[in-house]
């Protein structure tokens, strides 16, 4: 799945391990020339 939302853009990836369990993999990314140092350290924060 991809999800953007202004300068921001997540992916994430679930991986099935059985029948009842999978691992979720999540990656963020921003654009650096359209977010602020402040939101930029906040969002890895959070």
């Amino acid at each position: 799945m991809i999800n953007r939302y202004g300068p921001f853009m997540d992916t994430n990836l679930v991986e099935p391990i059985d029948e009842r369990n999978c691992v979720v993999h999540m990656d963020y990314y921003y654009c650096p020339k359209s977010t602020t140092k402040e939101v930029e350290e906040k969002s890895q924060k959070d």
